[in-house]
């Protein structure tokens, strides 16, 4: 676990093994085997340089930098989201039932993007609002 001085105001959040499984679960049905899947599926790019700025797209109308090239349309992303929401949604409305957790992966951790936006919203107090509010403001 990192330090508070590492973390900032992100709360001691102990590991729990069913909280993880129930995470791993959740990305498993909401994510794996979906349209995600299919955007996946196909020859991997690679680049020489490791950075694919040595990487172009052709396409009839010119060559796109391929850190520039949409890599999911709208539509495709549109269709993950509404199918991940509904998964999340089905599986929260059975709580108490157990589902099948992936072998293999890591142990969930605690998010910090979203523990800060817990801070933020004052959930956590006012004091850890103001020092996440100070870290931002120093990020910037």
């Amino acid at each position: 676990m990192k330090s508070k001085e590492q973390r900032g105001m992100v709360p001691d959040l102990p590991f729990s093994g069913e909280r993880s499984n129930l995470a791993k679960s959740i990305v498993l049905h909401a994510f794996r085997n979906t349209l995600l899947e299919d955007i996946h599926a196909g020859r991997e790019v690679r680049s020489k340089t490791g950075r694919f700025d040595d990487v172009k797209v052709v396409t009839p109308y010119g060559e796109i930098p391929w850190n520039e090239v949409s890599h999911i349309s709208d539509e495709q992303m549109r269709t993950l989201m509404i199918g991940a929401v509904n998964t999340v949604y089905t599986i929260l409305a059975f709580p108490h039932l157990k589902f099948r957790s992936p072998t293999g992966w890591n142990e969930a951790e605690p998010d910090e993007g979203m523990l800060t936006m817990i801070a933020l919203s004052g959930a956590l107090g006012e004091a850890a609002r103001a020092e996440a509010e100070a870290k931002l403001k120093a990020r910037v």
